[in-house]
């Protein structure tokens, strides 16, 4: 298929239906996060206090943790892999310390890539980006900008999902588990 006829076949996904996703996969959900850092609209606020040395409050990623704690529920896992480069941004300390150890505790399976620059993998898939894949059958593709601002979704075409599949276990082989690393302590060191 040729660049823009691949373009061409992404479907573009509302908010919602795309949420919906996560009550209904049966096995697993795998995650592939790349960018630096993320510019979600309600994580300003957070970021700041986290700036200033605050610690997470108790109900931490709690709407998240919810999402993670209905799939083990259901026994279906939930893997994220971290591209992670080196130097560390000050906002994957904030994403460790305010996110991850929650979520890692709720049972999502989160490891990490450290490099220092974007890997070279050797699964080729139409378009690199941010994704979710939902049972190996369904994928979306996140939309960033280049400061990472959240810009829409995307459904990819079945006829292409085997490569994401492809580039999961790649990743997955290629990662190692975020408790292992030097990863895991990040987000203390902002005081």
């Amino acid at each position: 298929m040729e660049p823009i006829e691949i373009f061409k076949s992404l479907k573009p996904v509302d908010i919602t239906s795309f949420f919906n996703c996560f009550s209904k996969f049966s096995n697993n959900a795998f995650r592939l996060e790349m960018l630096d850092i993320y510019n979600v609209s309600g994580e300003l606020e957070e970021y700041q206090k986290f700036l200033k040395g605050e610690p997470p409050p108790l109900n931490a990623n709690e709407d998240w943790v919810g999402i993670i704690n209905e799939a083990c529920e259901r026994e279906a896992k939930m893997k994220r892999v971290r591209l992670a480069r080196k130097p560390f941004s000050t906002y994957l300390k904030y994403e460790v310390a305010w996110g991850y150890h929650a979520s890692q505790n709720a049972g999502e399976d989160i490891s990490v890539i450290i490099t220092n620059t974007l890997p070279s993998f050797k699964t080729s898939v139409p378009i690199l980006k941010d994704y979710w894949l939902f049972d190996d059958q369904e994928c979306y593709l996140l939309e960033y900008d280049f400061i990472g601002t959240f810009l829409g979704i995307n459904k990819v075409p079945d006829s292409l999902i085997e490569s994401y599949v492809k580039l999961k276990e790649e990743t997955i082989s290629l990662s190692t588990p975020i408790r292992e690393t030097e990863i895991w302590g990040l987000g203390s060191e902002c005081k």
